[in-house]
Order: C-alpha cells, then sequence, then structure tokens
C-alpha cells in the first residue's frame, strides 16, 4: 500500500470552510490544507479486498496501483455499478440496508442541518413534519447549492461571497447558532424521497441510485413505512462479504 496523491470531496471543502477562522480568502487556502491523501490498494486485488479496505478506514475511494505508481482510482460509485453489473438477484436490499436513519423536522434551520450532518459525519437527512410523517430528503449538495445559485441574477458559481453570505465566518456548527436565518429545511428540500421494498433486489436499487445520481435510497416496509436506509456505503458492505 502506497500513498502518491490527494484527494478532497465537496464535504471536506465546506466542513473545513465552516471552520477556518483566519482572515484568508478562498484563493489564499491552498487546496493541500483541505485534501488528504489517497490510499491505494494493488490491481491485483480482488473486488472483495478493494470494499473491505474502503469499509475498514471509511474510504470513499481508493488509488489503484500499477507497477508502483497510481494509473487511476476507484470509488464507491463505480462498485456500486460492479455490483449492479455482476449481482442480479443475488442479494435483497433487507439484508444490508441500514435499519435506521439520521431525520430532523422540517423546521430546522440551515444550521441545525449543517450542524447534523457534520455531527453524524454524513450527507444526507430524512426530514419529518411534527406528526412525524417523513416529508422530504435533504442532502449537503442541497445546501451548497442554496450557496451558489442566486436566482436574482441566474448566478451559478461557487464564491466566498455567496458562500459567506449563508456561513458566515463567526458561524459554528458544534455550537448553537444565534445568526437569524429565515430558510427552513421544508424551503430546500427534496419532496421526492426515492424508496424501495426492503425485499427489492439489491442490484435493481444500485441501479436506482446510479440512474437517479444520489447516494441512497429509503427502504420501506409492506406497509410503507420507512423503515432504513439503503447506501452505497452498504453496497461496498455487501460487496466485502459476498463470495
Amino acid at each position: 500500500m502506497a500513498s502518491y496523491l490527494s484527494i478532497a470531496t465537496m464535504r471536506d471543502v465546506v466542513f473545513f470552510l465552516l471552520y477556518d477562522r483566519s482572515d484568508r480568502n478562498m484563493t489564499q487556502i491552498p487546496i493541500s490544507e483541505v485534501a488528504v491523501p489517497v490510499v491505494s490498494i494493488d490491481e491485483t486485488a480482488s473486488i472483495r479486498e478493494c470494499a473491505g479496505m474502503m469499509l475498514e478506514n471509511g474510504f470513499g475511494s481508493l488509488g489503484v496501483l500499477s507497477s508502483n505508481k497510481i494509473s487511476g482510482i476507484v470509488t464507491k460509485t463505480d462498485l456500486v455499478k460492479y455490483f449492479a453489473t455482476h449481482h442480479v438477484g443475488r442479494k435483497s436490499v433487507g439484508e444490508y440496508m441500514s435499519p435506521y436513519y439520521f431525520w430532523l423536522y422540517d423546521d430546522a434551520s440551515i444550521y441545525d442541518m449543517i450542524r447534523k450532518l457534520y455531527e453524524e459525519n454524513i450527507t444526507r437527512l430524512i426530514l419529518r413534519t411534527q406528526s412525524e410523517i417523513p416529508a422530504g430528503i435533504i442532502t449537503l449538495t442541497d445546501l451548497v447549492r442554496l450557496t451558489i445559485a442566486d436566482p436574482t441574477k441566474g448566478q451559478v458559481e461557487f464564491t466566498e461571497e455567496s458562500f459567506r453570505t449563508i456561513f458566515p465566518k463567526k458561524f459554528d456548527p458544534k455550537q448553537i447558532s444565534d445568526i437569524p436565518n429565515k430558510k427552513l429545511a421544508r424551503d430546500i428540500m427534496s419532496k421526492k424521497i426515492i424508496t424501495v421494498r426492503y425485499d427489492e433486489d439489491l442490484a435493481k436499487t444500485c441501479k436506482i441510485i446510479l440512474d437517479n445520481k444520489i447516494n441512497g435510497v429509503g427502504v420501506i416496509s409492506g406497509a410503507g413505512n420507512i423503515i432504513g436506509i439503503l447506501s452505497k456505503t452498504d453496497v461496498i458492505k455487501a460487496l466485502s462479504y459476498i463470495q
């Protein structure tokens, strides 16, 4: 195993900026402060070994070593594609889903949401009404989109000004915020929660995840209640066990 390159995800960048208390703007922060080394695996390793290494270390991607040099990268999405193609009809969603999910009420503020995402190290939340009925879903991508899209200007650009308008320097995701903000979860959530039954074929569900360009789906019981989440990480777990 060796590391030659570094990688930075959207989550790495967002959470770094939330905690950065320096006077530097985005153009003054080197990406090296945000990026983490790419851990690699030999190209001769099995898919099962690759999935196991990702799970054991909490990685979302691995470099692929060829002749002691990184020749490519394999991601969770790549492994989900592999499962969708090579394991049709072998496993069900209920075997590998996570039987719990993180949630907030739909009147939570964007600060409540970003704090929850950070504390739990996740990228999505199910939102409930006060009657405990699932109302929608929100992701870290939704919150980032909020900072880059200005409908009055047609702006779609990640800038210092747009990000700090929503998350000023004094915002601290570790603390309860007293910064006024009228944006609530229900204002920006997606009302469509893509779900599958717990007895659905796992390979078919992988295709649903890929086709919708999402990281996971809700899992429902025969009665239609959400009983868990099936994420890309859960698919990687299946690959690490499957023979």
